[in-house]
């Protein structure tokens, strides 16, 4: 280190040496932490989905004018939906 590169105050060798000895922070620390937040708002947004339309059920077999054993079937295909995009985005993260 160089006579100009030095800190001149006590306070500016002191942070100088701290910056010094700290370790820095890369991405890959966090990868970890960002994968489980993914993992768990993915599930709060599937369990969301999936009590809308069980709440709101009735309202949509009135809709169709379907009655209750065929509107147990929407619930079905909404899980299939769900399934079947769950297995959907890997592949489209990886294109």
């Amino acid at each position: 280190m160089t006579s100009a590169t030095q800190p001149v105050s006590a306070s500016g060798r002191a942070l100088h040496a701290m910056r010094a000895d700290s370790q820095r922070l890369s991405i890959d620390s966090w990868r970890p932490y960002v994968g489980i937040v993914g993992v768990l708002l993915g599930a709060i947004m599937s369990t969301l989905g999936t009590r809308v339309t069980t709440l709101g059920l009735a309202d949509l077999r009135g809709g169709l004018h379907v009655g209750f054993d065929e509107g147990a079937w929407m619930t079905t295909s909404f899980g299939v939906g769900q399934m079947l995009i769950g297995v959907c985005c890997p592949i489209w993260e990886a294109s």
